[in-house]
């Protein structure tokens, strides 16, 4: 799992007692926050959910330290890692303390767990159009296609498949099967499905039309219908 650290350097020893405290609040526990909506990109966490902050006032309002030690940890402690997705991380509490009269650093671990406050709701599938009805029919009717487009649609623009084919006017390509691909350029959030492609190892280039530039066609023979 990925690591939050809440640290103090060891120049910013802490009373011991208070190491204690944060080991009896932290080590081998969970600590849980939900999220609501302004923090969330559907999974994603925002850069608006200060974790350190959440921390510092989780520490100050329950682990009962020292006058002292909250005014060192909330005043001088340091963050590593960085929140990303709602699951869970490593949460680890850094911190020194004098101990006989020699300072030693603990690393105190436990577990923090980012949840949705509300239900995220399913991501809507792009529009997908078809270059004409021949392409359609082609693509609708056959289940390894379908599976693709509705697959493609569902992750959006930012999906770019297997990589352009200059054949086809630099339409993006993804493989549906070993030996079948489809076709599509994006017109801003629709999907716009222009061919199928059957695999042909020999046919590495060709002329659209049977004049001009021999262009690569991804090794696949295309239909545009």
């Amino acid at each position: 799992m990925p690591t939050i650290n809440l640290y103090l350097e060891p120049e910013d020893a802490l009373p011991a007692q208070d190491v204690k405290k944060i080991a009896d609040k932290v080590k081998g526990k969970t600590k849980t926050f939900s999220l609501p909506d302004k923090y969330l990109n559907a999974t994603k966490i925002k850069s608006n959910f200060d974790v350190r902050k959440e921390l510092l006032l989780w520490a100050g309002k329950e682990f009962g330290l020292s006058g002292a030690g909250a005014k060192t940890l909330v005043g001088k402690a340091g963050l590593q890692g960085r929140l990303t997705e709602i699951g869970s991380y490593d949460l680890v509490f850094t911190v020194s303390a004098d101990v006989a009269g020699e300072v030693k650093t603990f690393r105190i671990k436990g577990e923090l767990e980012i949840l949705a406050k509300d239900p995220i709701a399913a991501p809507e599938p792009c529009k997908v159009t078809y270059a004409n009805g021949k392409v359609r029919s082609a693509c609708e009717g056959d289940r390894n296609l379908k599976t693709k487009i509705e697959s493609i649609a569902l992750a959006g623009p930012t999906e770019t498949g297997h990589g352009r084919v200059p054949y086809l006017g630099g339409a993006l390509h993804a493989h549906a099967t070993n030996t079948e691909s489809v076709a599509w350029f994006w017109k801003g959030e629709t999907m716009h499905v222009v061919a199928t492609g059957k695999k042909n190892n020999q046919n590495k280039t060709q002329q659209r039309g049977g004049k001009g530039a021999a262009l690569k066609t991804m090794q696949y023979d295309w239909d545009e219908g």
